[in-house]
């Protein structure tokens, strides 16, 4: 299949920005469970997973702030039994019987932590991609290879990094969309700044301070750039701070892969200019 039939790469070459693009939610709900069984709505899956689960991600949501709720899988996963991971607290229920997953979700944002199910801390780092080619053709064809790719690179390099076939969760400041805990211009602000300090390679850790609304077309931002070398040229080089000056603009691409002949305008911020505060 020719990738002018991928709407990833027709909204690449319309060189619309991927900043604030990220799905927001105060809290992120991973369920493992196997892909076999997935559905184009990945909450109605098969092969004994609990239905009625998006129905409760939405009524809770309104009480807790947004909840979204992902299935990740992995090569020889049971459906015997689940592990759900809850962020960003990085907490893990493990053992977890199909039947039992209701309750537990029930128990910790109705009580928070209890003796009837009480979680793990989450210790290493674990990394999801969108790998789910029954809801997008593009996680199919781009996903799985990254994926793949990635396992292949964590394996060499030995670390205590789990890959699980989901959503990505890491910074990389040339394709970054923004924290997905972050809503609105702050999600834009960071992710903006981020790929601007990337392109500069300064080996730094932006924090976003404080976001200023203009005009309904143009908007601010003022980033601390704290350096996380210890090398003191570098200090020199990286400024402690930066104005962001953003605007707003209209880009033409498909809305997914499933609308590739009717194209939409959507609105983008687009960093304008840079300034020392």
């Amino acid at each position: 299949m020719s990738d002018s039939n991928y709407c990833s790469v027709l909204t690449r070459k319309s060189a619309e920005p991927l900043a604030g693009t990220a799905p927001f939610a105060r809290h992120f709900v991973f369920i493992t469970w196997p892909k076999k069984y997935w559905k184009y709505e990945a909450l109605e899956a098969k092969g004994g997973f609990p239905q009625g689960l998006k129905k409760w991600m939405k009524e809770q949501s309104e009480i807790n702030g947004k909840i979204s709720i992902r299935l990740v899988s992995r090569a020889g996963l049971s459906q015997d039994k689940v592990e759900i991971y809850i962020y960003p607290e990085k907490y893990c229920y493990s053992n977890v019987l199909p039947s039992q997953i209701p309750a537990v979700l029930e128990s910790y944002f109705q009580d928070g932590i209890t003796s009837a199910f009480s979680p793990a801390a989450i210790k290493g780092e674990q990394i999801f991609i969108c790998t789910h080619g029954r809801h997008d053709k593009c996680c199919a064809k781009f996903g799985q290879e990254l994926a793949d790719k990635m396992r292949y690179h964590i394996s060499r390099q030995k670390t205590a990094v789990e890959v699980w076939d989901r959503k990505a969760a890491q910074v990389y400041g040339a394709a970054y969309r923004g924290s997905v805990f972050l809503s609105g211009l702050e999600q834009v602000a960071e992710a903006h700044v981020q790929h601007f300090c990337f392109i500069q390679k300064w080996h730094c850790q932006p924090r976003i301070r404080k976001v200023e609304q203009l005009t309904e077309e143009n908007f601010r931002c003022l980033a601390d750039l704290s350096d996380t070398e210890s090398s003191v040229d570098l200090q020199k080089i990286i400024p402690d701070e930066m104005v962001f000056n953003f605007k707003l603009k209209g880009f033409k691409s498909p809305s997914g892969c499933d609308a590739l002949e009717e194209p939409k305008l959507r609105s983008c911020w687009e960093l304008e200019s840079t300034e020392s505060s």
